[in-house]
């Protein structure tokens, strides 16, 4: 299946695809956490399942492009601070 002669090592092959299709799901949870944390939890059920395609790649940038809850209360105090 991925080009390895015998079975010997099939199980090698199955565990890297399983590996590489599991690989977005991680950041696909910290982002779904991110949504949850900067809406109300039923409105994000709610896209989740009226639009999870839409839901599912905004997750994904969430993960990629928005604040960390650190970041942002690093910046929270960072203004509370400078007044």
């Amino acid at each position: 299946m991925c080009g390895m002669a015998g079975q010997d090592l099939g199980w090698v092959c199955n565990l890297g695809v399983l590996c590489l299709l599991l690989l977005p799901v991680l950041p696909f949870l910290r982002g779904l956490g991110q949504l949850f944390e900067r809406h109300n939890v039923i409105l994000v059920i709610f896209y989740l399942v009226l639009l999870f395609p839409i839901a599912a790649a905004n997750a994904l940038l969430l993960v990629l492009f928005g604040q960390s809850k650190k970041k942002k209360l690093k910046q929270a105090i960072k203004e509370e601070v400078d007044f």
